[in-house]
């Protein structure tokens, strides 16, 4: 669901909900409709996942929010392998396009298909490595993040050009050193030394960007160069509320609180249910 809603802030015309907004209905007995509404969206799509095996058995339906008429739905079924899983979301995300009126370029249709690696064990302990993370966010103690950075590290032994990998495992790292309270001497140093690798093999990466920003705002303290970090985060992925938000905190520490409620606001806009945001 993360992946394919961060696939569909891809394509300009369509504005998602975050992923940090929809998790919170997770457990809540309440039709996609009336989430959809509250949300004020226009259309809500549902999505089955089955696994078989090597094979992956996904079903979606688009429906249109005011009406509930169906809109589009399809159902595929790919090999448990990269390529199977990236071919699975950008056609989604390319029917879903099709269907509101709102192709993407040829550009976008390339970053969609772009496989993040060639390994599909890599892969496959990425996304194990991202399973962990849910688990230990919401545990929030400093062993919690363990077991996310050994699989990501076992990723990247296998690739050494798995920028998102790279990426995962600073976020990891940044959140291991924050539960544990470590001084952040302890940890960022690492955090910067793995996002900036992320960026060398892959400028795309948005969130990576917007956490280098972080990195050297709060433990280099050089403003100037998170600054252009920040902004190209934003530029990367303008809907993206946290790249907002912490580009805020980094403005407020430099004095510039106008423009830091501003970034508050926008972020706020994209997301206004979210306590993060508002706080």
């Amino acid at each position: 669901a993360e992946d394919l809603i961060t696939d569909l802030f891809k394509t300009p015309q369509l504005h998602p909900k975050s992923w940090a907004t929809m998790k919170g209905y997770r457990g809540v007995d309440v039709s996609p409709a009336e989430i959809a509404a509250a949300q004020g969206a226009d259309y809500f799509l549902t999505c089955g996942v089955d696994e078989t095996g090597d094979e992956v058995r996904f079903r979606a339906a688009l429906v249109r929010t005011d009406d509930e008429d169906l809109v589009w739905t399809d159902d595929f079924r790919r090999d448990f392998s990269v390529a199977g899983m990236i071919s699975l979301r950008s056609e989604t995300v390319q029917e879903i396009a099709r269907a509101v009126g709102a192709e993407g370029s040829g550009a976008q249709i390339e970053m969609l298909e772009h496989l993040p690696t060639q390994s599909d064990s890599a892969y496959k302990l990425y996304l194990r490595g991202r399973d962990a993370d849910q688990v230990g966010i919401q545990v929030m103690e400093p062993e919690s993040m363990e077991p996310s950075l050994e699989l990501y590290d076992q990723a990247i032994a296998l690739d050494s050009t798995f920028a998102i990998a790279y990426a995962a495992m600073a976020f990891s790292l940044v959140l291991h050193g924050q539960f544990a309270s470590l001084a952040p001497r302890d940890y960022y140093p690492d955090a910067k030394r793995l996002l900036l690798r992320a960026l060398e093999l892959d400028t795309s990466l948005g969130s990576a960007s917007t956490m280098l920003g972080v990195v050297l705002a709060q433990d280099d303290w050089e403003w100037p160069v998170a600054e252009s970090f920040f902004l190209q985060g934003i530029e990367l992925e303008p809907e993206n509320a946290f790249a907002h938000t912490y580009y805020a905190h980094g403005l407020s520490n430099a004095g510039r609180h106008d423009e830091a409620i501003g970034e508050m606001m926008k972020a706020v806009e994209l997301e206004p249910t979210s306590v993060f945001h508002r706080s």
